[in-house]
């Protein structure tokens, strides 16, 4: 799993996507805090420096409270996705970014660490 170095176009950030299963091939999606209702899969920027792997760490934590040690990643998307933000989004961006250039990675939850609990998927209806 090598990651060349990319430089994205003007206006977009660089960002790490995760699909995060466990054993039963359930996958983990959060709700989001600012627009209730809406489902995603963990994500976030990559930081000046860090490849998408180390991102992907980082951010699984950071919006999952599971360490590097409960998964494994199995696998990344060879190629760079990019899409553009809608434009009500836009408006509050502060940061005047058009878009996201995303890499996503595919974790296992293997157990351990902090907790033996695999991630459970919640149905909402």
């Amino acid at each position: 799993m090598t990651t060349p170095t990319f430089i994205p176009p003007e206006g977009y950030r660089l960002n790490v996507g995760l699909m995060i299963i466990n054993a039963a091939g359930e996958v983990l999606m959060g709700e989001r805090r600012d627009f209730p209702g809406t489902w995603q899969m963990p994500q976030g920027g990559i930081d000046e420096g860090e490849t998408p792997q180390q991102a992907a760490l980082r951010e699984l934590t950071e919006e999952t409270g599971l360490h590097p040690v409960q998964v494994q990643i199995i696998d990344e998307h060879p190629y760079w996705l990019a899409y553009v933000l809608p434009a009500s989004w836009r408006v509050r961006n502060t940061l005047n970014r058009v878009g996201q250039m995303q890499r996503w990675l595919l974790l296992r939850h293997i157990g351990g660490g902090a907790s033996q609990t695999a991630p459970r998927r919640r149905d909402r209806i």
